[in-house]
């Protein structure tokens, strides 16, 4: 389909389903923009993030930069009209948001502003919470403050676990994303700022996981 020029910025394996639904959605991904390769294990093994694996299985060109500077390179090569991120891994700073004309906009795992912060899955489950949710919103220099787009609401089971709660909102956030992004696309989205009482999600302490 015709539409905006897409660049991609994710890390884990938690955003590839939502670069996966993009391509097949039709959209334009320039390129895919990922963590640098890390040492893992006992060996310290150089690993690539499971998005970069995802994106040259697609074809996609990948960028790993290193530094602000070098993703700023990396944008202005790419020139995308839109970026779009999930679980990317690093703030991404004023500079950089400027240079696509439709700004960037992220998936996260709550409904905002609950849950700002790198674990809000994890945090969701701790406090007990009975409904959560998947919002997409539009990136500013704040963590996870931006006006939102979308947002979907889902029950939480008391006896679900992380690993199938993050699941159920991968699923339940790839076609608000695909939605969202053709929204965009086509003029009609309205961005809305974010209301209620902020709350945090901070990485979780090996203690509590």
């Amino acid at each position: 389909m015709s539409g905006p020029r897409l660049v991609f910025l994710g890390t884990p394996g938690t955003a590839c389903p939502f670069l996966e639904s993009l391509v097949s959605a039709g959209f334009e991904v320039a390129g895919v923009i990922a963590q640098p390769d890390r040492p893992v294990g006992r060996g310290m093994k150089m690993c690539c993030p499971p998005v970069k694996n995802s994106a040259l299985a697609l074809n996609l060109p990948v960028f790993q930069p290193s530094s602000g500077a070098e993703l700023n390179e990396a944008l202005t090569a790419l020139r995308p009209d839109l970026g779009v991120v999930v679980a990317y891994g690093r703030l991404i700073k004023k500079e950089e948001l400027a240079l696509p004309p439709l700004g960037f906009i992220n998936l996260h795992f709550s409904l905002l502003p609950k849950y700002r912060g790198a674990a809000p899955v994890q945090w969701s489950l701790i406090n007990g919470e009975t409904e959560t949710g998947v919002t997409v919103f539009r990136l500013d220099e704040g963590m996870d403050t931006g006006p939102v787009v979308a947002s979907a609401r889902t029950p939480v089971d008391p006896a679900e676990d992380s690993p199938a709660l993050f699941g159920r909102l991968t699923e339940l956030g790839r076609g608000l994303l695909v939605s969202a992004v053709r929204e965009i696309a086509e003029g009609r989205a309205a961005f809305t700022p974010q209301s209620g009482e902020p709350s945090h999600a901070p990485k979780i302490r090996p203690s509590l996981s």
